[in-house]
């Protein structure tokens, strides 16, 4: 049987010339390192939530940040208790469910855009119309921004 070598520009290749193989060990650090450089540049891009943030830290109290960081953090507790019961197992199997979830959260997001665009356009930061705002408008900003996300 005659045995198979590989010519290089019509000379036979030395063994160094060879590609080397990567081990399992190898392939499986370079995907880690893709997938942690992927998931970083996905941390550092703001979503929705962030821009909540940002939209009440304009103002001079820090009240309204505070209310809407606790009604995110609010979401964040159904969603991990919904994955802790296996229901978010369930409603990612069920299309017709994930469907409205996601289409209620576009909505949601959409209904905030349109709110933000036809806005008067002012940001006013008197301290005695802030006073007269309640906690519950940025607390329920931020729940459902974060419980309507479609992630």
């Amino acid at each position: 049987m005659p045995s198979a070598t590989l010519r290089i520009a019509g000379r036979r290749a030395s063994q160094n010339e060879f590609p080397k193989r990567l081990g399992t060990s190898q392939i499986m650090i370079a995907m880690l390192m893709i997938l942690a450089t992927i998931t970083f540049v996905a941390m550092m891009s703001p979503g929705p939530d962030m821009m909540l943030i940002v939209k009440y830290g304009c103002t001079r109290e820090r009240w309204p940040v505070v209310a809407c960081i606790v009604g995110i953090c609010c979401g964040l507790t159904v969603h991990v208790t919904l994955s802790i019961l296996g229901i978010a197992a369930v409603i990612a199997a069920s299309a017709t469910i994930y469907s409205i979830i996601k289409l209620a959260g576009a909505g949601y997001i959409i209904y905030i855009g349109f709110k933000s665009l036809f806005s008067e356009g002012k940001l006013n930061l008197d301290d005695t119309e802030n006073k007269s705002k309640n906690f519950a408008t940025p607390f329920r900003d931020g729940f459902l921004c974060n419980i309507l996300n479609p992630r």
